[in-house]
């Protein structure tokens, strides 16, 4: 995910890795750390689908564009789980342990871009997730939501991941609202993969849970992971938006009154 780190670069990092919460990391299956390598198909059709995104607004450029990652693996990130801590290497910015809610004044409206990359969807309270995030963003800044779509894709898979919703574009849109926050794009994306969840879906209903992860996620072999990377790359290069998908991407700025 290098052309990310380069596309929006950061000023100021943070420490390498520095432990800033209080309450205990939360659980998160370590399996799905190593089913999820930065060079996965899914990781890089997400990434191109943001950097589309992010284009649109201009934001390259910017001399100096600050980033802040809650729940993930880039730029400044954040995150307390520390087997995803332990995995946030080679990029310019800093990983820490923290709690977003303990609301550190130094990180206080410091952030150009918020991402909040597959990270909601595992929270009970999204909306006060979501109005909390808004502590971290730059008077003007965005946040950047991609989260799993088509609720009733839900499987074995989600529950393993501990993903609690899927969404649609009205229940993503009103979350958003009710936290403050404009949308400036919601967009589906990922159509061909629709169709490949649903297969996945079926298919897991016969898995041993302990295998549920990696199964649904990773590739079974080379081949197949190279039709899904031709797959990727002809559906992003013959629409820029499709009309549904099995992921949906945000971007949303601070509501005005």
């Amino acid at each position: 995910m290098n052309e990310i780190y380069c596309s929006l670069r950061k000023v100021d990092p943070l420490s390498t890795f520095e432990s800033l919460q209080t309450t205990s990391s939360r659980d998160f299956p370590a399996v799905w750390y190593d089913s999820a390598p930065e060079d996965h198909f899914w990781m890089t059709w997400r990434l191109r689908v943001i950097l589309e995104h992010l284009r649109r607004l201009s934001l390259e450029g910017r001399a100096e564009v600050k980033a802040f990652d809650i729940g993930s693996w880039t730029i400044d990130g954040c995150d307390l789980n520390e087997n995803a801590i332990s995995l946030s290497r080679g990029h310019n910015g800093g990983s820490f342990l923290y709690n977003i809610f303990e609301l550190r004044k130094d990180l206080q409206h410091k952030y150009d871009v918020v991402f909040l990359l597959d990270v909601i969807e595992h929270i009970q309270n999204p909306v006060e997730f979501l109005s909390t995030a808004r502590f971290y963003m730059k008077r003007g800044g965005y946040m950047v939501i991609n989260v799993p779509a088509i609720p009733v894709l839900y499987s074995k898979y989600d529950v393993a991941v501990g993903h609690i919703r899927r969404y649609t574009k009205h229940s993503l849109s009103s979350e958003l609202s009710a936290a403050e926050l404009t949308v400036e794009t919601v967009t589906y994306w990922g159509l061909s993969l629709v169709i490949l969840a649903a297969l996945r879906k079926a298919a897991l209903a016969f898995i041993k849970p302990q295998a549920v992860i990696r199964r649904g996620f990773v590739p079974p072999s080379i081949i197949a992971d190279k039709i899904l990377r031709l797959v990727m790359s002809a559906e992003l290069a013959m629409a820029r938006d499709v009309p549904y998908g099995a992921s949906l991407l945000a971007i949303v700025r601070e509501a005005t009154s």
